[in-house]
C-alpha cells in the first residue's frame, strides 16, 4: 500500500473508527489513542481491500479488539464514567446528542451492538463479524439494547 493510498482510507475512515473506540472507552483522548494505533496497524500491515466497505470492516473489528484489550487493563477496570464526553458530542444537535448519551450509558455488551447498527448501518451478520459474536447473540443484545433504551427514554404518550 503506498502512502497516498494509506491517507486516503484514513481520510474516509477516520471518523468511524474515532465513534466505534469512543463507544467502547468513553473518552476522546483515550479514542483517539487507539485510532492512531489502529491506522499504525494498517500502515504496517500488507493487506489490499476490495471496497471501501470490506476496509472498513477491517478497521472496525481492528478498532473493537483494540478498545477490548484497553478495557481490560487495570486502568480502566478502576474507571467507573458512563457519561458522554463533552467533546464527542459538541457539534450534534441536542435530540442526538441526549440519544447519544443514552447510549453510552448502555453496557458494552449492547452498546457495541447498537452502534454498529444504528450508527453505522452494518447488518447482524456484519456485526457478527466485526465483533467475533455469534449473529443470534447480537440480535438479542440488539433487542435488549433497545428495550433498556425504552425504559430509560421516558415517553410522552403524544402529549407536548
Amino acid at each position: 500500500m503506498t502512502e497516498g493510498e494509506f491517507e486516503k482510507i484514513m481520510r474516509r475512515q477516520i471518523d468511524h473508527v474515532l465513534r466505534l473506540a469512543c463507544s467502547y472507552l468513553k473518552c476522546r483522548a483515550e479514542a483517539e489513542d487507539c485510532a492512531q494505533e489502529v491506522f499504525l496497524k494498517l500502515y504496517r500491515s500488507d493487506i489490499s481491500f476490495g471496497s471501501e466497505k470490506e476496509e472498513r470492516a477491517w478497521l472496525l473489528t481492528v478498532t473493537a479488539n483494540i478498545c477490548k484489550n484497553r478495557l481490560r487493563s487495570p486502568w480502566f477496570s478502576r474507571r467507573s464514567d458512563t457519561e458522554l464526553p463533552e467533546d464527542m458530542a459538541a457539534d450534534m444537535p441536542e435530540e442526538e446528542r441526549s440519544a447519544l448519551a443514552e447510549v453510552m450509558k448502555l453496557p458494552e455488551k449492547y452498546r457495541t451492538p447498537v452502534h454498529l447498527f444504528y450508527c453505522e448501518e452494518y447488518s447482524v451478520r456484519e456485526i457478527s463479524q466485526i465483533t467475533g459474536v455469534k449473529e443470534s447473540t447480537i440480535r438479542t443484545r440488539l433487542q435488549r439494547g433497545r428495550e433498556l433504551l425504552r425504559i430509560s427514554v421516558p415517553r410522552n404518550n403524544g402529549k407536548e
